[in-house]
């Protein structure tokens, strides 16, 4: 292998192809820095040679170099030659740009401050900051509003980009998030050109028009965070996302840089403790950690879902469960007893219950669950068909993670959603904070035809594809996979997947049901497009909220009125333009990290206060356990607190 850096071509990458990897060799030098850090704190620490080499990685350090010692390091024959491409391009663009671009007059920068609060356990907030500019005069500040934990919205102005702060909390584990929202009320074109084109130089010449930085409050202490580059929304607004590794006992230091000055109240101080997702230190009053957590006094779904239950017979359950959805497969019974996690399969086709697993275990590490027994459907379609008034006996409530107007199952957020919420920041798959950062152009720039890609899951998916020969001017559609129609792929051919953040290149999105809801429907939602979306039986557990005609609209399940509906989307661009973005916005409030913690604790809360006898752990069913490996070590403060209360 060869050892010269400059001999590596990377000509074939575009700009942000290079910047994207070289991104990430940055970030993993300062991930190399902190932990030779942390080591070097370890080494201090402790001189037992056997249990540092174990703890710190030195082992596989060790056995690599014997392995590998010849080769190059592939990050230094790397990070050379992409800099230089970044570097030239980004020159080639601002010396063929700025001419085109506009001097805005020095902003001014106000923002709210938040109320005294502390900010304990691992909870984080969400900041909204709002650029105040106009060209030619100056605006005088807007007056301060002190604001609460709850959603606030300060009144509208409508000369200029309003300032608007609210602060929100949010569940740290699955996803830290400091959002910086730049919303732009309404003004005269003259001042939007202004703006819009001074936010535009400000990235095209490489400045992020915030920068963030997040450490500890205390200068002895070492946390190994990750954050990553603000999210632009493509609405004047930018999400940053953060991921702890390690708890921190003194708390954060979360500081807002814009042009390298403060912005508003920055540094905000979260108060310590707080606790990165492993870390077992359940909050032990559910009524203070809702009260923290800002979750909603009720959840619209889950109350219809029970007012088929009056109670909820365990005994019946634990005989006529087994019996009934056992052989079709994808049951798993849950027991929660003292906050510990028990369970067992009925059925061969449990192997889901990864996913409810990994909720359940997060859950009862951030609040202290009640004592509960219950039944997940770990598959697709709903269950429970029996009618509350049926006879002999009226519907159990079996748990799915979808629901059906002709079943009676109590629904949580699906499998999908749940699980890129976990994995946001680790793992590879879009989660519900991505998406929001790459929803392709602007609205005026998308091109005007409706898109669908998928699997040939459900029938009317095969007429979208009929239909989209018929009308190629209006409606862009493909099939990517067969399984359930293979008769139908050589007549209505393949296309090749495409990715999911190019679909929002198109001004109208189809959604159509697959075996059940189809499950990309949240991240539609969240996207700057229109969503057309088939009438159907089944939905998600905010479907509640949504109003067709409002936040999207709805087509007939036999898609006869489809080429209709993108006709009139086509013919009152404005109107399309306000549904899409109504929809976006409630699409936003509702699918937040911290409302699916809400949503999944309210379930388990009212199950438990229905149940006619105490849950118990049956034959069969085995521990659940923590993970007790080095990333989930910590020390609960609220332990100590107990015990030095007791």
């Amino acid at each position: 292998m060869t050892t010269e850096t400059d001999s590596l071509d990377v000509s074939f990458l575009n700009e942000e192809e290079a910047d994207k990897i070289l991104g990430v060799l940055v970030r993993d030098e300062e991930l190399k820095k902190a932990e030779k850090e942390r080591i070097r704190n370890l080494q201090h620490a402790k001189k037992d040679l056997k249990w540092l080499k174990g703890v710190t990685g030195q082992w596989f350090e060790d056995t690599k170099k014997k392995k590998y010692k010849n080769e190059a390091d592939v990050s230094a024959l790397l990070k050379q030659p992409l800099s230089l491409k970044v570097k030239n391009t980004r020159a080639d663009l601002k010396a063929s740009k700025t001419k085109s671009f506009l001097r805005r007059e020095d902003d001014m920068i106000t923002a709210t401050s938040l109320n005294g609060s502390s900010f304990h356990s691992r909870l984080y907030s969400i900041f909204t900051l709002k650029i105040l500019g106009k060209r030619g005069a100056k605006q005088p500040p807007s007056q301060q509003t002190s604001c609460n934990l709850e959603a606030v919205r300060c009144p509208e102005v409508q000369d200029q980009a309003e300032v608007d702060v609210h602060s929100e909390v949010v569940p740290e584990e699955s996803e830290h998030t400091l959002q910086k929202e730049i919303q732009q009320q309404p003004f005269n074109e003259e001042n939007k050109e202004c703006v819009d084109l001074s936010v535009e130089q400000e990235i095209f010449t490489g400045r992020d028009p915030f920068r963030v930085e997040i450490t500890s409050r205390s200068k002895n202490e070492r946390i190994r965070i990750h954050w990553a580059k603000p999210l632009d929304r493509n609405d004047g607004s930018f999400l940053m996302r953060y991921r702890l590794y390690e708890s921190t006992t003194e708390g954060l230091k979360i500081e807002v840089f814009h042009r390298n000055k403060h912005v508003a109240q920055s540094p905000y101080i979260l108060k310590g403790p707080v606790y990165h997702e492993y870390c077992d230190c359940p909050e032990s009053d559910p009524l203070l950690w809702q009260e923290i957590m800002s979750c909603p006094a009720e959840e619209l779904q889950a109350s219809r879902d029970f007012s088929a239950f009056p109670s909820i017979n365990l005994q019946r359950m634990l005989v006529e469960v087994p019996k009934r959805f056992g052989p079709r497969g994808g049951i798993v019974h849950y027991t929660i007893l003292n906050n510990k996690i028990y369970r067992r399969s009925l059925g061969k086709y449990t192997d889901f219950k990864m996913f409810s697993d990994e909720m359940l275990l997060s859950l009862t590490r951030k609040v202290h669950m009640p004592d509960v027994e219950f039944y997940v459907n770990v598959g697709d379609w709903p269950m429970e068909n029996r009618q509350v008034n049926d006879t002999p006996a009226g519907p159990v409530p079996i748990i799915s993670w979808c629901g059906s107007t002709d079943t009676r199952d109590i629904v949580l957020p699906t499998y999908d959603i749940t699980h890129s919420t976990l994995e946001t920041l680790r793992g590879v798959s879009n989660d519900l904070l991505s998406i929001q950062g790459n929803t392709g152009p602007v609205w005026s720039n998308k091109t005007a035809q409706a898109f669908f890609r998928g699997r040939d899951s459900r029938e009317e998916r095969l007429r979208l594809v009929e239909l989209s020969k018929e009308h190629p001017e209006l409606l862009d559609a493909g099939i990517t996979r067969y399984f359930f129609f293979r008769e139908k792929e050589e007549e209505l051919g393949t296309v090749p997947l495409t990715g999911f953040f190019d679909f929002f290149k198109y001004k109208y999105q189809v959604n159509v049901d697959g075996t059940v809801a189809a499950y990309r429907f949240p991240y539609l939602m969240l996207g700057n497009s229109l969503v057309l979306k088939q009438a159907s039986s089944f939905y998600e557990h905010f479907y509640t909220h949504l109003k067709p005609g409002k936040h999207y609209v709805q087509v007939k399940q036999n898609l006869s009125d489809l080429i209709e509906k993108i006709t009139w989307a086509k013919e009152n661009d404005a109107k399309a333009e306000k549904i899409a973005r109504e929809g976006q916005a409630l699409a936003r409030e509702l699918l937040q990290p911290f409302r699916l913690y809400c949503y999944y604790f309210t379930v388990f809360q009212k199950y438990a206060k229905l149940q006619a006898s105490k849950p118990e752990i049956r034959k069969g069913m085995e521990f659940v356990p923590q993970p007790s490996d080095f990333d989930s070590f910590c020390s609960c403060q609220r332990n100590k607190q107990e015990k030095d209360e007791l």
